[in-house]
């Protein structure tokens, strides 16, 4: 039992056909329909959806097939209606002329009736040849259509294809780009890094060597302080200033701070 099922394009154009084994289901009758129109394909990201073209390149070639099996059934349909009229013209000129048995009358009408008859049998092989013309002309006019519509279908795919592999080549290119932007930076932030790192330690060092010259500075100073107080002291006791009244002025004779 064959099946019927939908096919359905972009352009929202609904066409019912018959599944056969042979491939995709062929929209019956609607050839010459969707002729007159190019095929409209969903888009995808870049380009028509794939999937879409493959269905419709598979109904060409199945149109296509169907078209050549419609052609050899009317030819052969032709061919037989031309057979059987041969016959008959044959069995025309081969039956025995009639003795003249009848009246005048009656051999008249006989003539008249294989006249009549030798007209039919030559309309009948006007008709069967523009018939057969016809057809051929029909046929072919659908291959030509049907191929038309398989290469229109071929050149949309080669597109697509085309398109896919310049858009993997500029993802490619742009992942290439984004790699080395990605490098470029991480090697910048490790030289910055060493760069801070290595300021770091001079900043320190001279920090380090600073506290120290402060250190020593503060020891000389002290160091002095503490031998001008000695000098002090032993002047005035030279002059005759007792510790205890040293004590009391808050003289030299106190302890140095350290």
């Amino acid at each position: 039992m064959r099946s019927v099922r939908r096919v359905e394009f972009a352009d929202n154009r609904v066409v019912d056909g018959e599944a056969s084994p042979e491939g995709p289901p062929r929209p019956g009758g609607a050839l010459e329909t969707l002729l007159d129109h190019r095929p409209a394909f969903r888009g995808s990201v870049r380009g028509y959806d794939r999937l879409e073209v493959d269905n419709y390149v598979a109904w060409a070639e199945g149109e296509i097939a169907a078209a050549q099996r419609e052609r050899e059934h009317l030819l052969d349909r032709v061919v037989a209606g031309a057979t059987e009229l041969e016959v008959m013209r044959r069995q025309l000129q081969e039956r025995p002329q009639a003795q003249p048995v009848f009246s005048d009358r009656v051999n008249a009408i006989l003539r008249l009736a294989e006249d009549q008859a030798a007209q039919v049998v030559a309309a009948a092989d006007a008709e069967a040849a523009r018939l057969l013309a016809d057809a051929r002309l029909e046929a072919d006019a659908r291959l030509r259509k049907a191929h038309e519509i398989k290469e229109r279908a071929a050149d949309i795919a080669d597109q697509l294809r085309a398109d896919a592999q310049r858009d993997r080549a500029q993802a490619a290119a742009m992942l290439a780009q984004a790699r080395a932007g990605a490098e470029l930076i991480l090697q910048e932030a490790a030289e910055e890094r060493e760069r801070l790192a290595a300021e770091a330690v001079a900043e320190r060092a001279r920090l380090t060597a600073e506290l120290a010259d402060l250190h020593r500075q503060h020891d000389d100073a002290r160091d002095a302080l503490r031998g001008l107080a000695a000098r002090l002291g032993e002047a005035l006791r030279a002059v005759g200033v007792s510790e205890d009244e040293l004590a009391l002025a808050g003289g030299p004779a106190g302890p140095v701070p350290a």
